[in-house]
């Protein structure tokens, strides 16, 4: 176990990612044998689909013919998010959309939107595909078990701890507000954790420099908030809405800042 650990610990933080939602994965499918069949061609077709696309369009675009490690965290979210009843033309197209936005919606060497937010919530917007976050939901106590251990050495690592600690406390303080008895229910949602410990500190897209650091997990918790509590936002997946509102707006903020004398 030590020695895993150190191993773990010295690799590329992508690939950690993925081996933590290779974990989640393994933790969801192995009590519901008859699930398994269905719920991996989903979850490796997701695979698949986005370490191709991405493969192709790096090479065609740069000319270099790469292993796309970011494009494994892009394709285990979108499988172990989008429902596994999904056809696998739609999760095929998910993919695309996710892969695309990370190519061509940027600005010089980075991308603006979480790619896999951006593809489940176009996805979802076209299609009305499922975003039921259904690998989570299978065994919440372990899920969340995985989460906060494997990506708590990840983001101490990279510096973006703050981020899920940010938004949770938000969260608690909204839902002390507006629904304190069902506190300790949403508090144990393993979507949740899903989205603080994976997609919010996503560093190729989350602020990583001077006070955004500590400051975007209160930032897109705030979003969430006003898009849940005042607009009642439920369709699409409100969490994911939120994320990719505040990937922009942090985004301009920080190019008007840069563009300032």
């Amino acid at each position: 176990m030590r020695k895993f650990f150190a191993v773990f610990t010295q690799r590329d933080p992508r690939e950690q990612v993925a081996l933590v939602l290779g974990a989640l994965a393994l933790v969801s499918l192995i009590p519901f044998p008859k699930i398994w069949f269905g719920s991996l061609i989903h979850l490796l077709g997701s695979l698949v689909f986005a370490l191709v696309v991405d493969f192709l369009l790096t090479g065609l675009r740069q000319k270099k013919w790469i292993f796309p490690r970011s494009a494994l965290v892009t394709g285990f979210l979108i499988g172990l998010i989008l429902d596994p009843s999904t056809p696998l033309w739609m999760t095929f197209l998910t993919a695309v959309f996710a892969i695309s936005s990370k190519r061509l919606i940027r600005l010089g060497q980075h991308h603006i939107f979480n790619p896999a937010a951006f593809g489940l919530v176009i996805s979802s917007f076209l299609f009305q595909s499922s975003i039921s976050w259904w690998a989570v939901s299978a065994t919440p106590v372990w899920s969340i078990a995985v989460l906060v251990i494997g990506m708590s050495v990840v983001l101490q690592r990279l510096r973006l701890l703050w981020m899920p600690v940010g938004f949770l406390g938000i969260y608690m303080a909204y839902l002390l507000l507006w629904s304190p008895s069902v506190l300790p229910i949403r508090l144990l949602d393993s979507s949740l954790f899903l989205f603080v410990f994976v997609m919010l500190p996503e560093y190729r897209t989350s602020p990583v420099i001077d006070h955004w650091r500590y400051s975007f997990g209160f930032f897109v918790g705030a979003i969430f908030m006003v898009l849940f509590q005042l607009f009642h936002l439920n369709s699409p997946d409100p969490l994911l809405v939120s994320l990719l509102l505040a990937d922009l707006l942090s985004f301009l903020v920080i190019k008007s800042q840069k563009s300032s004398p």
